[in-house]
């Protein structure tokens, strides 16, 4: 089993929290957001992000349950940001921590315990299979998009039945590969490719299977 340190923990929990929210339909308009008081830093959000009615929320994201005092954590973050408060996290600690949520609006998006390891843990698993087939694979986990459309699904799947890339790469392989990995295409990534892109493809699954066990819930 994979173990996480608390701050590779956090870290994975916001990239998953980002994933999800955005698959809700969620913007992510900003992440890490300090919480100046007086001229002093007290707190940080973790992300920022605008609904469909253009309502905001500051969110904090949880790699475990919500207790008492994060749901105050994040009610007074929100309201020292003007925004409304939001936390992603894997369910209440307690029934005071729902009660109180409820009382001060805070949104609770929930995680389900929907695998029988952790979906932070899960994401470390896939980075160590990475680095097994190249160090420099990892910069294209890293980067690019989360959340895959239809179109970049497509086009993903190709690539790991060997029907892409043809002799002759044109430049809407270049610039599909580019924005789902957030890295320009070279020869280096030829030999590595399907399994570069099924990685990313299990990852989009992950995600989006998180998402959709979780729609519509909340308080």
């Amino acid at each position: 089993m994979v173990r996480l340190s608390p701050r590779r923990r956090g870290r994975a929990s916001e990239r998953i929290a980002e994933g999800i929210l955005e698959n809700l339909g969620y913007k992510v308009i900003e992440t890490h957001r300090k919480v100046i008081v007086n001229g002093v830093e007290t707190s940080e959000v973790d992300l920022i992000v605008e609904d469909s009615k253009g309502e905001r929320y500051a969110v904090e994201v949880k790699s475990g349950r919500l207790d008492v005092t994060g749901v105050r954590q994040a009610y007074v973050n929100g309201k020292v940001l003007g925004l409304k408060p939001m936390v992603v996290c894997k369910g209440f600690s307690d029934d005071a921590a729902k009660a109180l949520a409820s009382e001060l609006d805070v949104k609770v998006i929930e995680l389900k315990d929907m695998f029988i390891v952790d979906p932070e843990e899960i994401e470390e698993i896939v980075r160590v299979v990475i680095e097994d087939i190249a160090s420099e694979l990892l910069t294209c986990m890293a980067r690019g998009k989360v959340i895959l459309d239809d179109e970049e699904v497509e086009f993903l799947r190709k690539i790991v039945e060997c029907e892409l890339p043809s002799p002759n790469i044109d430049e809407e392989f270049y610039e599909k590969f580019e924005r789902i990995f957030g890295v320009q295409y070279s020869k280096r990534y030829r030999r590595k490719l399907r399994k570069l892109a099924a990685v990313k493809l299990l990852i989009n699954e992950i995600v989006k299977g998180i998402a959709k066990n979780i729609g519509g819930e909340g308080n």
